[in-house]
């Protein structure tokens, strides 16, 4: 759907909708005591974020914008992630969307033999792939006083083996192992990069300017 929102400095509408997704499913029974189950899907997800609104005017601490007017970073545009591995951008907040992207796709394979009319023996195979990339103004501001980037990518696979026992009568039982690895990589970018301030209670006489934050997580998760 379109947005239904619109940003008034460049005219650009907020709030639609772009999302398509996929499921498919295979059954195949390539004998009489087997079943395989094949499944995948893929999400993808592209809206555009609302626009906030100013609120706070910011007179209450030693602010000063640099010219008024958003201006580029010396030597150029703003410093790309240290990784290399996130889909970055950013500008002079007028120029740049609010953007949210998601990428998620998996599958899994999922494999029962009958050994006999009591025990069945089952295997489940699963991968799953994220990746999120999300550029938000939360300052609602035409200077870059309060941008943030977040990207996250997440990788996961599973293995699990089953051994089922039900002979009809009171007694079932349900046994088996399980194995999970997961990767995390994420990035958080702040981006203060078109004000200064003038001192602080330790540093009265030390002009402080523009900043970014960087913060780089790298998780990994057996179990």
């Amino acid at each position: 759907r379109d947005g239904y929102v619109t940003d008034p400095l460049n005219g650009r509408s907020y709030n639609d909708k772009d999302t398509s997704a996929f499921r498919a499913g295979l059954y195949i029974t390539p004998g009489p005591r087997t079943d395989i189950v094949v499944s995948a899907d893929y999400t993808r997800e592209r809206p555009g974020l609302t626009v906030g609104r100013q609120e706070n005017t910011l007179v209450a601490t030693p602010l000063i914008v640099r010219g008024g007017v958003a201006q580029p970073r010396p030597g150029g545009p703003l410093i790309a992630p240290p990784t290399g591995e996130f889909n970055f951008r950013s500008a002079a907040t007028t120029s740049t969307t609010n953007s949210n992207e998601l990428d998620l796709w998996g599958g899994a394979v999922t494999v029962s033999f009958d050994m006999n009319e009591a025990w069945t023996l089952k295997s489940i195979s699963a991968y799953r792939d994220l990746q999120y990339n999300d550029y938000i103004d939360i300052d609602a501001n035409p200077v870059q006083i309060g941008d943030v980037f977040v990207g996250v990518q997440q990788s996961q696979v599973s293995q699990e083996f089953q051994a089922l026992y039900d002979a009809g009568g009171k007694f079932s039982m349900v046994g088996g192992l399980y194995f999970i690895q997961e990767n995390i990589k994420s990035q958080q970018n702040a981006f203060f990069d078109d004000f200064a301030f003038q001192g602080t209670a330790l540093a009265p006489g030390v002009l402080y300017t523009g900043a970014t934050r960087f913060i780089d997580d790298d998780q990994e998760l057996q179990s």
